[in-house]
């Protein structure tokens, strides 16, 4: 068993607004993805926005689960749809080397956490479609975009978990309160996912993929654990199911 599990996190890239530096490309990742991994024992191992095909299949090789982190927009393209209006900046590039590190991940069966964007990629790898404007395109759903970097742990609406679903044996449940930050979120859904978190509205908020050790979490926990322990389960599930790898 791997007491120190290796887990690579997925980064954003981003061109720098520093007049000293302007258009200066840059790889970014918050600190609360690594200080939640940091806190189950596992190795955490930003990886890089692009990557070629050989990095691809190494750090598939090497990294024993994969966290994906949040960040930009994922291109419509992706998923067979045109650009709505109210679609944010995606960068298509970020886009295809990370699908192509999740199927990889997936292939080998490999344990898997998607967060925020993390969780719109599994649902897209897996044939589904995102709402690319909650707001405009399912207006009878609540707000998905509530907080303040400073107040960024807050809970602001509560999600059902599945009965006999995986989350509902982590946190011994039937409710979560849980923080938001996101203005897409999961449409159809993709195949073989199973639903494990419904907002009051109807939104997707979690789910996992049949046969595989794949969860993804629409909401921020790695942010709610700047305030308590209540979200460290789900990061403790990542890290014991990267142990278990043969």
């Amino acid at each position: 068993m791997k007491q120190n599990p290796l887990i690579g996190i997925t980064s954003s890239r981003l061109l720098d607004n520093n007049p000293l530096l302007p258009g200066y490309p840059r790889a970014v990742v918050s600190t609360d993805y690594m200080e939640a991994l940091t806190q189950v024992g596992a190795v955490p191992v930003v990886l890089p926005p692009v990557c070629t095909e050989e990095q691809i299949e190494r750090y598939v090789s090497l990294c024993d689960g994969l966290l994906i982190s949040g960040g930009k927009d994922i291109s419509p393209m992706q998923y067979g749809e045109m650009t709505h209006p109210k679609c944010c900046e995606s960068d298509p590039e970020v886009d295809e080397s990370q699908l192509a590190i999740i199927r990889g991940m997936l292939e080998q069966n490999k344990p898997i956490l998607g967060i925020c964007r993390g969780s719109q990629l599994l649902n897209v790898v897996q044939g589904g479609s995102l709402y690319q404007d909650i707001a405009s395109q399912l207006p009878q759903a609540g707000g998905h975009v509530v907080g303040s970097n400073v107040l960024r742990w807050a809970p602001c609406h509560t999600v059902r978990l599945a009965q006999g679903g995986l989350l509902a044996s982590l946190f011994g449940k039937k409710e979560l309160r849980v923080n938001s930050f996101h203005h897409q979120g999961a449409a159809r859904l993709g195949d073989k996912v199973v639903l494990e978190a419904v907002a009051p509205d109807g939104m997707t908020e979690a789910f996992t993929i049949e046969g595989k050790k794949a969860l993804a979490i629409q909401w921020h926990p790695e942010m709610m654990l700047q305030h308590d322990d209540e979200m460290l389960p789900i990061f403790q599930w990542l890290a014991d199911a990267c142990r278990q790898q043969d």
